[in-house]
């Protein structure tokens, strides 16, 4: 939940007002900032896997994260297949 609020907090000026009163605890400051995380995902890219023994050469994957019910603090992240992506059209100069 604090990942949802953190992330929220970016873009929502009345979010981030909270947050910052909240945060005048001390605790929940140092608590705030001990587990902040604000990388960007690679959930739901294709990206190439080159896997020895592919018909293809390279495989072409979809990351995916699984978020376990009972621990979901936890991340199991997968590669399912997936097609190879287009290019896109050019734009003419």
């Amino acid at each position: 939940m604090a990942a949802r609020v953190r992330r929220g907090a970016l873009a929502n000026t009345a979010l981030r007002a909270i947050v910052d009163r909240v945060c005048e605890d001390p605790q929940v400051r140092e608590l705030w900032d001990r587990t902040a995380d604000l990388r960007r995902h690679a959930y739901g890219t294709v990206r190439p896997m080159h896997l020895e023994g592919a018909p293809t050469r390279p495989a072409w994957v979809r990351i995916m994260g699984w978020q376990p019910m009972h621990e979901p603090s936890l991340r199991v992240i997968t590669g399912e297949p997936a097609p190879a992506p287009t290019a896109a059209p050019q734009q003419a100069p």
